[in-house]
């Protein structure tokens, strides 16, 4: 009786060690960030960055921004060390979208990229619709510096325009057929997203840790300094795409990683 009871001791401190792991391992992924370390870059009021234990940026701004893309090969240290006219302000540089190359066996300065799905920029349709893509629910389209999702009448104007997705939360809601629909829902990537608010603020949202899609969306529901807004997320391109540069604080990640598309944050310019 008595080595029934050892016994039966030893599976019940197994259980609990097997519970607490998994629990500490869930918790690292998905709350481990609640606690917030709001930075406001105090000398330049028009943008301020939400930063989670350095691995999760948020920059809102309701300044100028420029969306960049290149047919030839680009690094955001590229940007960096070749000042041209359109970057020569930039304060946060981050990736965007989703695109293939057109052929994998040529040099890399041989490699033409190709936008995923509709993309329309500078009065031109550079790529129609990939029927059928559960990856680009959403256009997104960017009208002097303000964001618009699913605007018809934005498209028909010939305002720059994308494909990107999933819509990962939508009124404040995890939207988990969208989610469950794309091709990396359950697998961990790094990140990069785009929202607006309800005060006509921009969020450009990046992780430099890898999440899945789903525990993604828990974390930013449950930021207390999100609380009054109307969140309406929607998913970028990610994984080895994710690249980021900030020039006051001199932070990056991944800068070498070649691509073709880049929001730049400028400077105010007087």
């Amino acid at each position: 009786m008595k080595n029934k009871r050892i016994f039966l001791l030893i599976i019940l401190i197994i259980l609990w060690i097997t519970g607490l792991v998994s629990y500490i391992f869930w918790e690292k992924e998905n709350f481990k960030n609640i606690n917030w370390n709001i930075t406001a870059y105090k000398e330049y009021n028009w943008v301020e960055e939400y930063n989670i234990n350095k691995d999760i940026y948020i920059f809102r701004t309701k300044n100028k921004f420029s969306l960049s893309y290149f047919k030839r090969w680009k690094t955001i240290q590229d940007l960096i060390n070749n000042k041209t006219e359109n970057h020569k302000n930039t304060l946060i540089t981050i990736n965007w979208n989703y695109f293939w190359y057109n052929e994998e066996k040529l040099a890399k300065w041989e490699k033409i990229f190709i936008p995923a799905g509709f993309f329309q920029k500078d009065w031109k349709i550079i790529k129609k619709e990939i029927p059928g893509d559960t990856n680009l629910t959403t256009y997104i389209s960017e009208d002097w510096n303000t964001l618009y999702f699913n605007n018809p009448e934005k498209i028909k104007s010939w305002i720059n325009t994308f494909q990107a997705g999933p819509f990962i939360i939508k009124n404040n809601i995890i939207n988990k057929l969208e989610i469950e629909n794309s091709t990396h829902w359950k697998t961990k990537h790094y990140r990069t997203l785009i929202w607006k608010d309800n005060k006509w603020y921009n969020y450009f949202i990046l992780t430099t840790w890898k999440y899945k899609l789903q525990n993604l969306a828990i974390i930013l529901l449950n930021i207390q300094e999100f609380k009054k807004y109307t969140l309406n997320i929607i998913n970028l391109d990610g994984g080895p795409s994710t690249a980021y540069y900030n020039t006051i604080q001199k932070e990056w990640f991944n800068t070498n990683s070649t691509l073709p598309f880049f929001i730049n944050i400028y400077f105010p310019t007087k």
